[in-house]
């Protein structure tokens, strides 16, 4: 669907000369973006899907004492059928983590399941986002410094060095400057990505998925309006 309405987007606007494109502009500009309306009608349904999913996986919580291993055990006691994840066209995701809580997301516009990070819609928990607690071990360095470097660059041989697996929220990786400079002391490599994270006002968080950590803008920052 969406394939076929950006082509016929692409046709409404190809087929006008510039003279057409002139003459007609107002009509023009009023041609709907159906691409998007459909991405926004896709996104809507497919949460329409979770509530209905985390409603039945509280159900079987209650009756049962814990969370269901997977979806297919919800139906048909507590869902007529699978739930759909619109976005990507196939059922939604989900996992239960250790602790018996549990990561309900779609795949997000892109198709791809990112473990619950990335551009994946998650359904919320209510102890997410927690700052995730970098171990302090390892050699002190007794000066570091950073001038005009990479800050992708940075955070992942940091993290590297501190034994840490991440993703990037796409809007933290946007937030990202081309180039900074940077001068620590007498740190470790978990101190020195935590003031790097600090510095670019980011965050590193757990993610629905318990194990999987996840770099954000920081949400731990009080705006105050």
């Amino acid at each position: 669907l969406r394939a076929g309405l950006e082509t016929a987007g692409d046709l409404a606007l190809t087929n006008l000369t510039a003279l057409d494109q002139f003459r007609y502009q107002f009509s023009a500009s009023a041609i709907p973006n159906w691409s998007r309306a459909l991405l926004s009608l896709l996104r809507l349904e497919s949460q329409i899907q979770m509530a209905r999913a985390a409603i039945a996986i509280e159900r079987h919580r209650l009756k049962l004492g814990r969370a269901p291993e997977s979806l297919a055990k919800l139906v048909p006691e507590f869902l007529r059928e699978m739930p759909v994840d619109y976005m990507a066209g196939r059922p939604l995701l989900y996992a239960v983590n250790p602790d018996g809580t549990f990561a309900l997301y779609s795949a997000g516009e892109d198709g791809r399941d990112d473990d619950g990070l990335g551009d994946d819609v998650v359904w919320p928990q209510a102890s997410l986002p927690t700052r995730v607690t970098t171990p302090q071990s390892g050699e002190r360095i007794p000066t570091l410094t950073f001038q005009d470097a990479s800050p992708r660059d940075v955070i992942e041989k940091l993290a590297r060095q501190a034994g840490l697996e991440f993703r990037y929220q796409p809007k933290a990786a946007e937030k990202l400057p081309a180039k900074f400079s940077f001068t620590l002391s007498n740190v470790t490599p978990s101190e020195a990505l935590d003031a790097t994270l600090q510095r670019l006002n980011l965050a590193l968080v757990r993610g629905p998925k318990h194990s999987n950590h996840c770099v954000v803008v920081n949400p731990f920052v009080r705006r105050d309006h």
